[in-house]
């Protein structure tokens, strides 16, 4: 190992000697561990190349993500647009079915009357006094 003269600042120095101290080593293993290791971190400017690259990503993610939440409260509103409108033509199918179970009714009651006046027609004087008298036989009563 040589042995070099440095010329150093005294607060420089004091500060060495701390971080020496700290360290549990002398001054000059101190500085011997200073200079092997200045360049395991690499170079300054590439580190600060790093660390810009870095935050430039940070806020391309954070833009990203700010997007994304935007999206997700836009689908969260189309979800509840949907859903009452689901709702609505759930009430329009079942309000639609309503009224088909009462035309059905209808026609059913139509044609009832239909055969009501066929069996009247065709019924001769008996049966025509008998309907009179007792009431024409629903559609049921004549099928059993």
């Amino acid at each position: 190992m040589e042995q070099i003269t440095l010329r150093i600042q005294s607060d420089v120095l004091d500060s060495i000697d701390s971080e020496a101290v700290e360290h549990g080593i002398s001054r000059s293993e101190h500085i011997r561990n200073i200079v092997k290791t200045r360049n395991k971190h690499g170079d300054a400017k590439q580190l600060r190349q790093r660390v810009d690259d870095l935050e430039a990503k940070r806020d391309q993610l954070v833009d990203e993500v700010e997007q994304l939440e935007k999206t997700i409260t836009e689908v969260e509103a189309e979800i509840e647009t949907l859903e009452a409108r689901n709702t609505d033509l759930t009430n329009q199918l079942a309000e639609a079915n309503r009224r088909i179970d009462a035309a059905n009714e209808l026609v059913r009651y139509v044609d009832d009357e239909r055969s009501a006046q066929q069996r009247w027609r065709e019924a001769g004087l008996f049966g025509k006094m008998k309907y009179t008298v007792l009431g024409m036989p629903t559609h049921d009563e004549t099928d059993n």
